[in-house]
């Protein structure tokens, strides 16, 4: 039994790491929002903008701890300028999958007003050789952004409500004034992961005694929803964050440089931590024609059930069905008219992360496909030149097609992103669908493509080469990071019990 526990923890290991992604993108956004709870407190020139003194210069360290274990450190600083202000700040953060250590570093320079209304963005993440660059500007009610660099470097506008704040400094408005207990005040960040405003409304509930480096420091608890999941912040009389607690553990505490760059190890693992275990065990999967999944905490997320109940999956008072599909050996390509007809040309469209209009993807869905045109042989052809083709290990970014067809490595948000990118450059209508799969004992958080062929669509899985995918692929959700954010609130509540299954 030994002897098979590494081969069992690499099927794992290679076939999940969606957890990763809504992991990350939870932190991004939090970190952000640390920065910015300030920014409601008093009228300014720009709905929830507060102005600040011109002299305001600092530096920031705050300890990012998971489960009691040192994991990462944040790095703020801020610097005056004309008019405005120069915010960076530097995130590291040391993640433990089945026992391997990954790290993550991302850096955001942002100028800014006196408000700490966002003028101008850089970010970049890397893990690896991987990383993930995005730069903006805001511009008469709009944001101009740019992805990537070089030839691989794309372009796109995003509307905007109201002037932007993008994270690093905004707490410094909080300088000399806190709210009071039981006043309440909105905000909005932009998360540059998703490029999406998020309005939130934060509450001071109690001032309170707080454990802090080894005593107790009166503090001033304040508590939002954040995406579903309840985030805790307590600032000192200073008005300074001091504390902030978050989803799975997560918790961050105001540090100095040297203590807060020391003792950073992996933590528990990742996704042992996410996932969501259940009583019964499957076995052959594969061979599954029907499985069913009575599923409790949905009610507890800001989350969508309505995927529940499509496609192949049915859910009626609480249990969800989900049958795999047949495949047809052979299909028709679809024509402008039907495409248009059905809904589908979104999904043939180029988006952040599915490059399909890139010169490479295209160059390269054309190479395999040859003289071939029937769409279910296409299908086929990319999804297993996907999977041979990729190295399976974990990539901690936020997937590109483009990325990954230069690298030619990932876990499964790496494999579904060039694949559906491939998809959509052959004409063929294709989709993100993210949600749990079953291994060995637990439902992981997992992403995998579904294509349109021959009237319907298929579930179609390339880290696992399977078409259509196992029953024990529960979707919950479709489309890009923006959607799959909506998962966060679900993790480390949802409770799943199998309730039948029925074997080919």
């Amino acid at each position: 039994m030994r002897r098979q526990q590494p081969h069992r923890s690499k099927r794992i290991f290679d076939g999940v790491g969606a957890a990763v992604i809504l992991v990350w993108l939870f932190l991004l956004a939090t970190l952000v929002y640390r920065e910015e709870i300030g920014s409601s407190a008093a009228p300014s020139r720009e709905p929830g903008l507060r102005a600040v003194s011109r002299d305001l210069e600092k530096q920031d360290w705050m300890e990012i701890h998971l489960q009691g274990r040192k994991v990462g450190y944040a790095h703020t600083s801020v610097q005056p300028l004309d008019g405005g202000f120069l915010v960076q700040e530097e995130v590291f953060l040391r993640l433990n999958l089945l026992g391997r250590e990954n790290g993550i570093f991302t850096t955001t320079r942002s100028v800014t007003d006196l408000g700490f209304g966002l003028e101008s963005f850089a970010f970049e993440m890397r893990s690896g050789v991987v990383s993930f660059k995005i730069r903006g500007r805001a511009e008469n009610g709009r944001l101009a952004v740019t992805t990537g660099e070089g030839r691989s470097a794309r372009s796109d506008t995003v509307p905007l409500s109201g002037k932007p704040v993008l994270g690093s400094g905004m707490v410094q408005s909080l300088r000399g004034r806190r709210p009071n207990v039981g006043e309440a005040f909105p905000f909005s960040f932009f998360d540059p992961s998703t490029l999406t405003q998020k309005s939130l409304v934060m509450k001071a509930v109690a001032e309170e005694e707080v454990s802090f480096e080894g005593g107790t420091v009166n503090a001033l608890r304040l508590e939002t929803d954040f995406w579903g999941r309840p985030l805790v912040i307590w600032l000192d009389d200073e008005g300074e964050v001091l504390k902030e607690e978050g989803f799975l553990g997560f918790t961050l505490l105001r540090s100095t440089a040297d203590r807060a760059r020391a003792g950073i190890s992996g933590g528990g693992d990742l996704y042992a931590m996410a996932a969501v275990p259940v009583k019964q065990a499957l076995s052959a999967q594969r061979q599954l024609k029907r499985l069913r999944l009575r599923i409790n905490g949905l009610d507890r997320a800001e989350f969508d059930p309505r995927h529940l109940n499509e496609g192949r999956q049915r859910w009626v008072d609480g249990v969800v069905t989900i049958e795999k599909e047949d495949v047809p050996g052979r299909g028709r390509r679809l024509s402008a008219a039907e495409i248009q007809e059905r809904g589908l040309e979104g999904w043939l469209r180029p988006e952040p992360g599915i490059e399909s209009d890139a010169d490479e993807i295209v160059r390269t869905a054309h190479a395999l496909s040859g003289n071939e045109d029937d769409p279910v042989i296409l299908a086929r052809r990319l999804l297993s030149w996907v999977y041979q083709r990729l190295e399976k290990r974990p990539v901690v970014s936020f997937p590109s097609a483009l990325e990954v067809l230069k690298h030619r490595a990932g876990d499964c948000n790496e494999h579904t992103a060039l694949l559906t990118a491939l998809l959509r450059a052959r004409g063929i209508p294709a989709r993100v669908c993210v949600g749990l799969v079953y291994m060995e004992g637990a439902f992981y958080y997992h992403a995998w493509t579904e294509a349109y062929l021959a009237e319907a669509w298929v579930s179609m899985d390339a880290t696992m080469e399977q078409m259509p995918a196992d029953a024990t692929h529960l979707k919950l959700v479709e489309g890009g990071l923006d959607r799959q954010a909506g998962l966060i609130g679900l993790m480390g509540v949802l409770q799943i019990d199998i309730a039948g299954h029925d074997y080919d």
